[in-house]
């Protein structure tokens, strides 16, 4: 995880304005600068993050989330299952592109397919170094 982040030093030096009394008789404030330091990711994230998140009977939150990242990251990766319903008879998996959202394949599961295996299932079919995994509700502010 390091390896992705570069440290950043930085000094500030106070200033006055001329119309401010300094405490030196030269203008100078007498403080000595003050020195941040900053951890910075020098990657680009969506190269390096997957987005997922699993979805049952309220999958029209799924575009809500997706849409949300869009605004800041337009390729961000994002993966997300969708439970059928009983009427469906889906047997298994099936992954399809989202048909109006890039980058977004979304996951029909069987109905009852369960929290804890979609999320397996999603975590399984990211090929980024790094995962994400939300709630189906969660929107990016």
């Amino acid at each position: 995880l390091a390896a992705h982040f570069e440290e950043l030093r930085i000094a500030a030096n106070p200033t006055c304005g001329n119309n401010i009394p300094s405490n030196d008789g030269k203008g100078h404030a007498g403080e000595e600068a003050s020195i941040s330091m900053l951890a910075a990711l020098r990657d680009n994230v969506e190269e390096h993050i997957t987005v997922v998140a699993h979805c049952a009977e309220r999958c029209h939150l799924l575009d809500r989330l997706a849409l949300s990242f869009r605004e800041a990251y337009e390729h961000l990766p994002i993966i997300a299952t969708c439970e059928c319903s009983e009427e469906e008879h889906c047997l298994e998996p099936s992954p399809r592109l989202h048909p109006s959202i890039d980058n977004m394949t979304v996951v029909s599961v069987p109905y009852d397919f369960g929290l804890s295996r979609g999320k397996a299932l999603l975590v399984a079919m990211v090929q980024t170094e790094f995962v994400l995994v939300l709630d189906d509700d969660f929107v990016r502010s």
